[in-house]
């Protein structure tokens, strides 16, 4: 029952294990007149929203009730870090999307912060966080599957490519059609072997399906 619970957490875990810009976190901000509110996540039970450098902040703003637009809002994105704090201006054109490049070169995560000096209220925000950092997803599946047991059968299932410009093909054979290369390191599923366990059928965190010869994957490293 463990390994089926760990299973399922993977299986859900491994669509982002790919190597692309993905949404890591959202929420929605009432901005009610308080002149500082903490960013809290949605999609983390309301925890801390916590940023990291290269993050694109995307929001998008839209009036509650009672609320009303200001030509210049004086709203603020406060960035904190052990170190410092930056601020960033908001933009609060009505129901039009913005969005902020976090800056920075430290890869610890910041906190976030809503300045509000003129006491705005009535003013919504719909945030979403897309990633700049193409591992972090990668790196999450990782240390889920290291928690595994040695001898689990996730440990069998998803492993890695070993050399670049491996062929993905549409069959288990060298004749069969190239559906794409895949790169050293990217992570794999695998649904089944060849009767002569030569090829491997394939799935790739995007989706994306076929047969890789099985001496081109190894299990991923801890």
């Amino acid at each position: 029952m463990v390994q089926d619970a760990a299973l399922a957490t993977l299986e859900t875990m491994f669509p982002l294990a790919v190597r692309i810009d993905r949404d890591v976190d959202s929420t929605i901000m009432h901005l009610n007149g308080r002149p500082k509110q903490r960013l809290v996540s949605y999609d983390k039970d309301y925890a801390p929203m916590k940023l990291h450098w290269g993050d694109r902040f995307h929001y998008f703003a839209y009036r509650e009730e009672g609320g009303r637009f200001e030509p210049s809002t004086g709203v603020f994105l406060e960035i904190q870090s052990a170190n410092s704090s930056r601020r960033l201006p908001l933009r609060l054109d009505p129901y039009t999307e913005q969005q902020i490049r976090v800056p920075g070169s430290s890869p610890e995560p910041m906190d976030a912060y809503f300045i509000n000096e003129v006491g705005i209220s009535g003013i919504a925000l719909k945030i979403t966080i897309y990633s700049a950092d193409r591992e972090r997803g990668r790196e999450d599946f990782r240390k889920a599957l290291m928690n595994t047991a040695l001898d689990s059968a996730a440990r069998r299932i998803y492993l890695q490519v070993s050399g670049d410009g491996i062929r993905l093909r549409g069959s288990p054979s060298e004749t069969g059609p190239v559906l794409r290369t895949v790169r050293q390191g990217t992570y794999v599923k695998v649904k089944e072997r060849s009767p002569d366990s030569n090829w491997c059928q394939t799935r790739l965190p995007e989706g994306r399906e076929g047969w890789v010869k099985c001496d081109f994957l190894k299990p991923i490293a801890p």
